[in-house]
């Protein structure tokens, strides 16, 4: 039996094995009523219909309508819809609507107090059917919240809130854990760190929220009895964990299936990133449902999705190897590089073409993909998991013209930042070995290591090098990823030297005692040598993470080592042998 997780998947490839009376063109009503109960995953089966094979590329307005709840089914007290630049609060009963300027996928984000934060490529084409969005929840630290925070904002005007300072959650009479705040102020703003890992959640005490016009719900209290009490009750707090879910009110419609394969291929993909187990039947249930849906008269446009899905995430494409050269060149074929399908999930272009056969024409090929994805953050991010496979693969002509391509087109974007150490004039970057260094150590006996931090010394382990500080926001925010990875892997021939940068070493010791352990190797650059180490390793910005193997050759580095990848990039280095015993 499949997990839960992946009962989508399954109703999904269920319906498109049904056959079925040819869908009409759908009403957009305004949305239903909020049940009590949480919906199934995916609303009954999704027939096969016939539609026109091609895709619809009229230019008029279409529009996607809907309701956005919390895990209980219920509206939430406070969520948003954000789509392009604009963001947009739903109405008391969860309801929104999203204006496209004409048919494909449209990215939407969707937030919510206290729930876990849902980007779904939404297919809209003037038919669709109201979509219901249940969010799911984060993962959740248990009691006792070790190193969790609140942290007080600062609002003034009608500017949005920013962090002022923070206070450690600590435990309470009778046996709960949060903060007593002692502020001269008659009411305060915040929000809780590290309770969930990566965001800001707000537990259940604010009275009302404000969003902070980024990515957090920023909770409001007034005085009581002479000070602010924040509590983290864990019974009170939504369950922690729990996986979002779409529901169509025509399940059958062309926009809720195109939206629900799509949908289901990120969950897998995310899955994957995050190292959860994947149904080991998914595939072949795709492969059945894509040779049903191509036996008769059926939508071209969902026997592309199909195919698409298959590819979604590549892992196990090994043990399928004829079948998917197959789905990749049929799906080359069929799809022109301009298709707004295409924009479903970008990144199976490049396994596509890996599994058809690298080609110009085909380099071509995606250079008009990226052309045609009509999301500019998507069709960055695209450009640099180009570059980025470019470089594992040797390709040094394509990297640098990629990272031409990033920086004429699409400078400030988040994949331009993220490749910043794949630029051909740099020295340190990915396949080239690290700088020498021979620096002073810091020694507080909450680490014993040696007195000095060594290239040679490292010599036959997997290290990430950091270059980090403590006034930097983002730096710290890393903090329990890299505990968590640190002591995942350093039993196995792993581990991380943080470099501090204009920082003291009483400020890091105070930091390690109060704030983050960090039980490895510390540098903290003094006056005398900060420009000098700074400008030898090109570090722009931070945090500045670099991953070496045992040799000393550079891995990865920059932001492809933050959050969750740093997880896969070291379990790649010592999976594939780069951590080897120590020359004699």
């Amino acid at each position: 039996m499949l997990p839960v997780r992946h009962l989508a998947s399954v109703l999904l490839v269920a319906t498109l094995l049904a056959c079925g009376a040819p869908a009409g063109p759908v009403t957009l009503a305004a949305p239903s009523p909020p049940s009590s109960a949480a919906p199934p995953a995916v609303a009954a089966p999704l027939p096969v219909t016939s539609s026109p094979p091609r895709e619809r590329d009229q230019a008029t307005p279409s529009v996607a309508r809907g309701t956005l709840l919390g895990h209980e089914g219920k509206p939430m007290r406070l969520a948003h819809v954000h789509a392009g630049d604009r963001s947009t609060q739903v109405d008391a009963g969860g309801g929104f609507r999203v204006d496209a300027s004409g048919p494909g996928f449209v990215p939407v984000r969707f937030t919510g107090v206290d729930h876990a934060e849902l980007t779904v490529d939404v297919y809209v084409d003037g038919e669709g059917s109201p979509l219901e969005v249940t969010l799911g929840t984060y993962e959740r630290r248990a009691p006792p919240f070790a190193d969790a925070s609140v942290v007080i904002y600062l609002r003034e005007g009608g500017r949005p809130p920013v962090p002022f300072f923070r206070r450690p959650v600590k435990k309470l009479a009778g046996g709960l854990y949060g903060a007593i705040l002692l502020e001269q102020s008659d009411e305060i703003f915040y929000a809780l760190e590290d309770v969930a890992r990566g965001h800001r959640t707000n537990g259940v005490e604010a009275e009302s929220f404000a969003y902070d016009g980024r990515q957090s719900y920023i909770g409001q209290l007034h005085r009581v009895g002479g000070a602010f009490r924040v509590v983290l009750d864990d019974a009170k707090m939504p369950p922690a964990g729990l996986r979002p879910r779409l529901r169509f009110a025509d399940a059958g419609s062309r926009a809720a299936r195109l939206t629900g394969l799509g949908f289901d291929a990120a969950r897998r993909a995310e899955d994957e990133a995050a190292r959860r187990p994947l149904a080991p039947a998914w595939r072949a249930e795709i492969a059945r449902a894509l040779a049903v849906a191509l036996a008769g008269e059926r939508d071209a446009d969902v026997a592309a999705a199909l195919r698409l899905a298959y590819l979604v995430p590549p892992s196990g494409l090994d043990e399928h190897r004829e079948e998917a050269v197959t789905v990749a060149r049929a799906l080359l074929d069929q799809l022109a590089p301009q298709s707004r399908l295409w924009a479903m999930a970008p990144a199976a272009a490049l396994t596509a073409v890996d599994l058809a056969g690298r080609a110009p024409s085909r380099e071509a090929y995606l250079d008009e993909l990226t052309d045609g994805l009509r999301d500019r953050a998507a069709a960055s991010a695209f450009v640099g998991a180009r570059l980025r496979a470019a470089s594992r693969a040797g390709r040094d002509d394509e990297v640098a013209r990629l990272f031409g391509i990033l920086r004429a087109r699409f400078a400030g974007t988040t994949a331009e930042k993220a490749v910043a150490f794949y630029d051909p004039a740099r020295r340190v970057r990915p396949d080239h070995a690290l700088p020498d260094f021979d620096l002073p150590a810091l020694s507080d006996g909450a680490a014993a290591h040696a007195a000095r931090v060594t290239r040679a010394g490292l010599r036959g382990k997997v290290v990430l090098l950091d270059f980090w500080g403590i006034w930097c926001g983002p730096c710290v925010a890393e903090m329990r990823n890299l505990h968590d990875v640190f002591a995942r892997y350093k039993d196995a021939g792993f581990t991380i030297v943080s470099v501090a940068v204009r920082s003291t070493v009483p400020n890091i010791r105070r930091f390690r005692a109060v704030r983050w352990s960090m039980p490895w190797h510390h540098v903290v650059l003094g006056e005398h040598d900060q420009d000098e180490v700074v400008d030898r390793f090109e570090i722009k910005s931070y945090p500045s993470p670099i991953l070496i193997d045992a040799e000393g050759k550079i891995l990865e580095a920059g932001d492809g080592l933050r959050g969750d990848a740093l997880d896969r990039a070291v379990a790649t280095a010592l999976g594939r042998g780069a951590a080897k015993a120590p020359a004699p």
